[in-house]
Order: C-alpha cells, then sequence, then structure tokens
C-alpha cells in the first residue's frame, strides 16, 4: 500500500533499529528534497515578478495594451508547465538509462541552466530559460519521490516522499516572501534597477546548485541496482544507508523484500510492451475505471484554480481590494504559510489516519465556497467602500476565504490525488498510468496559467464563479466515484472497480475481508514478536490438500530445526510444512472473523522436502523468468545412474537440471520427467544445442524435447561457439574438434536459436563457454540477448572480466564446475575448510555458497545419492569477509581453468590477460 506514514508518529519507525535513522539518511533527504523546491520557488516568485515595477519596465510591460500585457504574462508563467510535461515525459526512459541519482543530478541541471537564462533581460531568452527549467520541474516531479521512496525505510517511506510535497509549499511560501521583500525596495529609480526582479528570480538558482553539489555524494538507489543485475552493490548500498551490517535481520529483510519486488515486477513486464498495457487498461473493466478515476482526479486537481492563485495570487488580492503591490504580497506571503502549515500537518499525521475520500471531500467544499464569495463579493460588491486599512471588508472577509482556500487544498487534493494514484493501479500498468496523469497535471497547468490573465481581464468576476462551479462538479465526483484507498489490498481493489464508477459511494470504505493483507501482517508481527517466548508451545493446524487428505502443518522458521505455529500468531515469510517434511506448501495466510487460517484457493502444493531461504533463491533472467540459484548437472552421469540421480535430486528439492545431448543420458533422464509429480511449471530445465548440430537446430531441439519428455525446456544453450561438420548423434564427443565447418558461423547459429523463441518449444535462448571476444562478436548482430552464459567459473577462476561484460549485458552467468576439477586442491584449502567448520558444511557447500553469493547461479554434478541433498541443503547465505577471503584465491593459488578442451582455436580470450593456467 502506498501512501504516507508519518515520521513522528510511526509505531513501526521506534521499533526500527536506531542505527537506520542517521545523518546519511538525513543527508540523502535533503539532498534529494530539493528537487521539490524547483517548483515552488519557480512557480512562487513568478507572479509576484510580474507586478514588480523593475520587471514591467524591463520587458516592456508597460508600453503595450492591457491585452498584449495580458497575453506575454500568461505566456511568461505558462511556459514552465510546457517545459514540465515535457520533463514529465522524458523523465522515465532517463531514469532507466542513466539510474535514479545521475539523472536527478542531470535534470538538476538542466534546472539551473533555465534558472539563469531567465535573469537575461531579453523576452524571448526569458520563455526559453522557463521552458528549459520547466523540463526540469516536470522531470523532477517523477524523479524526487521515486528516488526518496526507493533509499528510504520502510517505517517512514510515506513521510520522506512526501518532503517532496512540504518542499513544494515551503518554497512557494519563502519566494511569496522574497518578493514581498525586494518589493519593499523604495531607493530612487528602482523600476530601472534589474537587481530587483533578478534578485527574486535568481533566489531558485540555491536550490538546484545545492542539489547538484550534494547529489554526487548520495548512494545510487538498492532498487535500481537490484534491478539492473548488480545485486551485490545494492546489498552493500542498503548497509551503507542504514550503517547496519549486511547480516543484520533488518539489511537481509530489506533486501529480501526489495528483491522480491523486483522479481515480481520484471514477471509482471516480461513481454509487454504499449500496446499490451493499453490493452490491459481498455480491455478490462476494473482497470479502465481506474485510470478514469484518476485522470478525473487530477483533473479536477486543477480545476479548482489552485495554479492561478499560487501563479497571480498578488493580482488576485489586490482585485479583492488590497491595496499597494508590496501590501498584495504581504497577503500572499501569508497565503503561503497556510499551505505550509496544513501540508505539514497532513503529511506528518493525517494522511494514513483519515484516508483520502474524506480530506478531499471537505477540502474541495471549502476551495469552492471561498471560490463562490469571491465571486459574489466581485460580482455585487458594488458601491460598497466600508473598508478597514484601505481594504473594503468584504475584501477583508474574502482575504479570508482565500486562507480558507489555502487550508482546503493542503487538506485535500495537494497531496491525495497523487497518493490515490499511486495505490490504485495494478504493478503492470502502474508506471505507464502515472506517465500519463503527470502528463494530464502538466498540460492542464499550462492552459490554465497561459489562460488566467486574459480570463481575469475578460470574464472578472466570472473566472471564480467557474472554478467555484467545477470545484463543486469535482465534489460530487468524489462523492459518487471514489471509494476510500486506506487500508483496502491490491487484490481487494481488483473486485471492487468491477462494479460501476458511479457506484463506488455504496462501497465507499472497506470491509474487514478487503483489509485482509495489512491485518495479516500485523497479526504474523505479533507472532514473530512472541515466537520465541512460546516456541515449546505447539499447536497443530489441519487443511485439507489434493486427494483431500488431512495433513499436519508446522512451520519452517529458519535454517535448522522445525517450529510449529506459535499460539499467539503467525510467523512471517516463512513455509509452511508438513510435520513428516514430505510436503512444502507456500500458502497465504488470512484473517477471517478473529481467526487466522489457510487461504485454499491460493495455496501452493509441492513434493518436496522442507526447503531453506538459499534452497528457493533464484535468479531473474532477462526474460523475467526465474532460475534457481542451485541446480543439479547431469555430466558424466552413465546409464543406470542418470535416472537415480535425478530422482534423488527431486526428492532433496532440486528444481534446476542442466541437461545436453553430449552427456548421452537425456532419454533415461526423460523417464524421470514423464512420472514426476512435481508440476512442470515447477522446474527449471536446461539443454543445449551441440556444435555438430548447428546447422540443424530445429530437429536436434525435437530430439531433445522428445528423449526428456518434455513439450518445451527452459533454455536452450548453444554449447560451443564452434559450429563443427553434421554427424549423426551417436557420435557426439567423439568428432575431430579441430576440423570445422567452414562455411558457418556460430552468429548463424544464434540467428536460427532466435527463430526457435516463436514456437513455444524455449523460453529462452543462451549460449555456453563463451569469452568477452566471442560475446562481443555475438552482441553486435544478434536481435536476442543471450539470457544466460554458462561457463567455468570457481575461486580459481572468477573471470572478472568475463562477468562485467555479462552484467553489462544484463546476461545471467551459470557457473559448472564450481567446485573444481580433477587435481583440484580447493578442498583441502585451508581457507575453505575454515568456512566450512566454522558453517558446520561441507567444503563443496562453501564453494557453491561462493558461486551464489557472486550472484551467479551454479549446478554440481553428483551421482552419489548421499552427496546429492547435501549439495543443495547444506549451503548458505555467506558474508562479506567470507566472500572476500574467497576471492583472495586465486591471487594466492593463481589461476587455474580445469574444462580446457583442443578445438584447434582461441576459445577462451580472457585467459592469457588474466594469467589464468
Amino acid at each position: 500500500m502506498a501512501g504516507g506514514t508519518s515520521i513522528w508518529f510511526s509505531s513501526e519507525a521506534k521499533s526500527d533499529p536506531r542505527e537506520i535513522f542517521n545523518l546519511r539518511l538525513l543527508y540523502l533527504l535533503v539532498a534529494v528534497a530539493w528537487g521539490g523546491s524547483f517548483y515552488g520557488f519557480d512557480t512562487g516568485n513568478i507572479g509576484g515578478i510580474l507586478t514588480l515595477p523593475s520587471f514591467r519596465n524591463a520587458f516592456g510591460l508597460n508600453d503595450v495594451s492591457q491585452a498584449e500585457q495580458d497575453n506575454r504574462k500568461g505566456t511568461i508563467a505558462s511556459m514552465l508547465a510546457a517545459g514540465g510535461s515535457a520533463g514529465a515525459i522524458l523523465a522515465a526512459p532517463t531514469s532507466d538509462y542513466l539510474g535514479r541519482k545521475w539523472s536527478v543530478f542531470g535534470w538538476g541541471v538542466v534546472f539551473v541552466v533555465g534558472a539563469v537564462m531567465q535573469m537575461i533581460a531579453d523576452y524571448d531568452v526569458l520563455l526559453a530559460g522557463r521552458f528549459i527549467a520547466g523540463m526540469g520541474v516536470g522531470a523532477s516531479s517523477m524523479l524526487t519521490p521515486q528516488f526518496l521512496a526507493e533509499n528510504s525505510p520502510k517505517s517512514v517511506r510515506g513521510s520522506m516522499t512526501a518532503t517532496y510535497n512540504l518542499m513544494i509549499v515551503s518554497s512557494l511560501m519563502l519566494a511569496f516572501w522574497v518578493n514581498y521583500g525586494v518589493s519593499k525596495w523604495t531607493f530612487a529609480g528602482v523600476e530601472h534597477d534589474d537587481t530587483q526582479w533578478r534578485t527574486a528570480m535568481g533566489i531558485q538558482i540555491i536550490p538546484g546548485a545545492l542539489l547538484c553539489i550534494m547529489i554526487p555524494f548520495v548512494p545510487e538507489t538498492p532498487r535500481y541496482l537490484i534491478n539492473h543485475g548488480k545485486s551485490e552493490q545494492g546489498l552493500k548500498n542498503i548497509c551503507k544507508l542504514r550503517k547496519l551490517p549486511e547480516y543484520h535481520e533488518y539489511v537481509q529483510m530489506e533486501y529480501r523484500e526489495i528483491e522480491a519486488q523486483v522479481k515480481h515486477e520484471q514477471e509482471c513486464f516480461a513481454g509487454h510492451n504499449y500496446w499490451v498495457v493499453l490493452k490491459d487498461i481498455f480491455t478490462s473493466t476494473s482497470n479502465l475505471q481506474r485510470f478514469v478515476l484518476s485522470v478525473m482526479l487530477f483533473l479536477f486537481h486543477k480545476l479548482t484554480g489552485t495554479d492561478s492563485l499560487n501563479y497571480y495570487a498578488p493580482e488576485i488580492f489586490a482585485l479583492i481590494g488590497v491595496k499597494g503591490g508590496s501590501s498584495s504580497l504581504l497577503t500572499t506571503g501569508i497565503y503561503g504559510v497556510v499551505k505550509t502549515v496544513v501540508t505539514i500537518l497532513y503529511v506528518g499525521y493525517l494522511v494514513d489516519r483519515i484516508g483520502r475520500r474524506i480530506p478531499l471531500l471537505v477540502g474541495a467544499t471549502l476551495q469552492g465556497t471561498a471560490m463562490l464569495y469571491l465571486a459574489l463579493y466581485l460580482r455585487f460588491a458594488g458601491t460598497n467602500t466600508e473598508s478597514v486599512g484601505g481594504t473594503p471588508a468584504g475584501g477583508i472577509v474574502g482575504i479570508v476565504w482565500i486562507y480558507i482556500y489555502a487550508f482546503g487544498w493542503s487538506f485535500g487534493h495537494s497531496v491525495a490525488c497523487y497518493v490515490v494514484a499511486a495505490e490504485v493501479f495494478p504493478t503492470r500498468i502502474r508506471s505507464f498510468c502515472m506517465s500519463i496523469c503527470f502528463f494530464i497535471n502538466w498540460i492542464v497547468d499550462y492552459g490554465i496559467t497561459r489562460a488566467t490573465p486574459n480570463m481575469i481581464t475578460e470574464m472578472g468576476w466570472g473566472v471564480f464563479l467557474l472554478y467555484a462551479m467545477l470545484t463543486y462538479l469535482g465534489v460530487v465526483f468524489i462523492f459518487f466515484c471514489l471509494p476510500e484507498m486506506k487500508g483496502r489490498s491490491i487484490e481487494s481493489m481488483d473486485n471492487l472497480f468491477e462494479r460501476p464508477l458511479w457506484t463506488m459511494w455504496r462501497h465507499a470504505y472497506p470491509t474487514e475481508e478487503e483489509k485482509i493483507r495489512r491485518d495479516v501482517r500485523d497479526d504474523m508481527m505479533a507472532g514473530k514478536m512472541h515466537a520465541e517466548e512460546d516456541g515449546k508451545k505447539h499447536r497443530v493446524d489441519h487443511v485439507e490438500i489434493l486427494d483431500h487428505m488431512t495433513v499436519e502443518l508446522g512451520i519452517i522458521p529458519t535454517i535448522g530445526e522445525e517450529q510449529v505455529l506459535p499460539r499467539y500468531g503467525l510467523l512471517s515469510g516463512f513455509s509452511v510444512a508438513q510435520l513428516s517434511l514430505e510436503w512444502t506448501i507456500n500458502c497465504t495466510l488470512i484473517k477471517i472473523n478473529g481467526s487466522s487460517k489457510f487461504s485454499k484457493d491460493r495455496c501452493r502444493f509441492l513434493p518436496i522436502r522442507a526447503m531453506t531461504e538459499i534452497q528457493q533463491k533464484t535468479f531473474i533472467l532477462n526474460t523475467g523468468a526465474k532460475i534457481p540459484a542451485i541446480g543439479f548437472g547431469t555430466w558424466k552421469a552413465g546409464p543406470g545412474e542418470a535416472a537415480a540421480a535425478v530422482q534423488a535430486a527431486f526428492e532433496a528439492g532440486y528444481r534446476h537440471f542442466d541437461c545436453a545431448p553430449l552427456y548421452g543420458n537425456e532419454t533415461e533422464i526423460g523417464q524421470v520427467f514423464k512420472t514426476t509429480k512435481v508440476p512442470r511449471e515447477e522446474y527449471f530445465v536446461t539443454t543445449k544445442l551441440w556444435s555438430s548440430d548447428h546447422r540443424r537446430i530445429t530437429s536436434a531441439l525435437q530430439k531433445s524435447l522428445d528423449d526428456l519428455c518434455l513439450d518445451y525446456v527452459d533454455l536452450y544453450l548453444m554449447h560451443w561457439p564452434v559450429p563443427l561438420p553434421s554427424s549423426p548423434p551417436e557420435t557426439y564427443g567423439k568428432e575431430d574438434r579441430t576440423t570445422h565447418d567452414s562455411h558457418w558461423d556460430f552468429t548463424d547459429t544464434w540467428h536460427e536459436m532466435e527463430k526457435l523463441l516463436e514456437t513455444g518449444k524455449v523460453r529462452a535462448i543462451g549460449v555456453a563457454n563463451f569469452s568477452t571476444v566471442n560475446l562481443a562478436k555475438l552482441l553486435k548482430s544478434c536481435k536476442v540477448v543471450p539470457a544466460v552464459n554458462q561457463t567455468e567459473i570457481q575461486p580459481l577462476l572468477p573471470q572478472k572480466k568475463l562477468n562485467a561484460v555479462c552484467v553489462e549485458n544484463r546476461i545471467h552467468q551459470t557457473a559448472f564446475g564450481p567446485l573444481g576439477g580433477s587435481g583440484s586442491t580447493l578442498h583441502t584449502d585451508p581457507v575453505v575448510n575454515r568456512i566450512a567448520e566454522r558453517r558446520g558444511c561441507s567444503s563443496g557447500n562453501v564453494l557453491l555458497s561462493w558461486g551464489i553469493r557472486k550472484g551467479w547461479s551454479v549446478v554440481p554434478k553428483s551421482t552419489n545419492l548421499a552427496r546429492i541433498p547435501s549439495n543443495l541443503q547444506q549451503c548458505f547465505s555467506m558474508d562479506d569477509q567470507e566472500t572476500a577471503n574467497l576471492d583472495g584465491l586465486v591471487r594466492t593459488l593463481g589461476g587455474k581453468r580445469f574444462n580446457r578442451p583442443n578445438w584447434g582455436t582461441v576459445i577462451f580470450h580472457d585467459d592469457e590477460e588474466e594469467d589464468v593456467q
């Protein structure tokens, strides 16, 4: 659930480790939040600047007709919004390409350039400067909240993100007061001194410069790094921001949550493009109604007239009788103070307590009433000249109503529509829909800002009547069409918006059932707190599964002993398992009528033993598919051994099987795949194209599928980058590998493999045993980037150069031979054995855990039925020091490759540079 959570009142924040609220976090908050000041200063200062005598003289506003004055003022003010619409569109691609950090920095530079240009006394340069600065403002309106949200601790994420809105209104207020200050300059010739308006205009350079100076010293967001295959650096950044070690529970929990969310979104977006997103929006009643609701909220957000007041507040105050330029600027400054104070109250306390619907209804009603009063006052004031301090009494009341308007705006529309839009959309369409909402926000901003001076001149009191009617229309829309989002789960929204939009008022507030997810979270957290003290008080729950058998269920909390459901609650994030350990059931736990139960429709049943976290770890390929971190290699599994080994691997919990025609055992393995009770979608199968089949890819794939008794494989690899002359399967591995097919290149092979993706018989394609040289050659001509490069990787062959190329191109690395090869001394190395002794596992598990920690999937092979389970079940999450110790082995022992067949040509181009023997 999105939304603000008070940093001052959050009970979650009080229970978090104190170390996470540190100076680094404060520095990041200050550095990034300056982005909100861009909009506040640029919006707040222009209205007052337009009334300054020096500005009017410098830009010739005193020398043209009223109509031309209105046109020029509208154009000057609105160019910011025009640039903002362009910046909002460009923000997302730059953020994905450059990263969050450098995108914020880049657009900050753009803003500063635009702000400097606005200080030049030339009309055309001023317009260009406002447009350029507007691009920085528009981009920052998306990037700043995103950067803050992705770097914030979960318990204060809402408050930190909403700091963007707080900086807007604070800067708006400060800009109003700067204008008031320079308006008090009374020295002779002030109307011809450009210093007056340039001082007011130049104030906005300060936050832009501060942002550009401070941003280079903040870390990139962990979410961005993890999403782009840099999980190790993402974890380091979490540690740096939280000032906690990597092994700390809080760091591990945050890392896992980010990783899980990234994986979920990658799965949602796999194969998606804008046409698919549009189809999702317009062919789904639920999605379409959410889209319409959000767009209409942003429209009514702007049609309350807030932009007219922000940009032209001094003129509007003058219109209702505030005499003198400095007096109108003074009242404008107080207007800014009211907005700031109410926004602090709303962001700091109210948003997650009273929700979104009531503030919008109350706030918009106050805004509409304020506008209605102004319209009636200006229409019927007539000859009323009773005044207080030079301002008519009715004008004084009008000032009060404008301040009430500011209260209503900050209480409702200021933040709520952004919160609703962030909450209401499902993941797969959220980014696109939010972009459309921001674009509409800026385009309408441009239209209103451009038209306001002309509207005031031509329509007078009618402008305020129009805003009043539109605001009241918005109140009606909100009452009938906006349900309360606070407390609803995303799943309940899917069902809610299947109903007609205008009937939402009947379902305005969530039922207990619709709030399940939050209740379960709270219940689970409570259970976690009581788990230790209540761990020995057993209680057994029952649930019907599959053929209606009733089984006893328990919880597997961590690596180690089993624990049943605690008496006081439910443990968070653990697998549920039958007590006999023959089944693991990943269930959604729900709360109905005060009792915690299993949601049967959300349970998943797997015929495997209880699994630890490291056993269930997966990596996300560039296709969006998951590849299990620990696989089972079938190389050298001979006749009669392969089937027994694969069956034992299934029973041990392996869900990743690495096969190849060269191994000569696919037919035997296929019989295990054919008879297993594990659903096909629950396990991952890799097979390979042998070098003598480079010209007959389709038939070679089909033979592997037939032998393996599968309809598809999850990953199809080019086994070696060397095409050999065609030969029958019985000669695989017996060919003369130094005699190549000189009329065929591995790039030709890849182009044919790309076509396999259209058949549905392979889900992803990749390569094996490719060096950086061969990868570079392939990447120059390919349409599909390989999903995987499977190659030998172990502590004496870390392949740093190859890994860097793969990370850059989002190619996942799978390590074969992760334990070393014949003649390896890794198993007896003191560094490895010390870690094994400390961890209570074998040296092989240490080597496998190192590979996983480095970000690679590993495929150890074995036909020893006792060793097969331990290779999987005794792996662990390696810490930084252990990883560094193993990283150092290559420096002390030297580089060593154990698998180096003679192909009659250079295959491993990087070995010489990295001094590998």
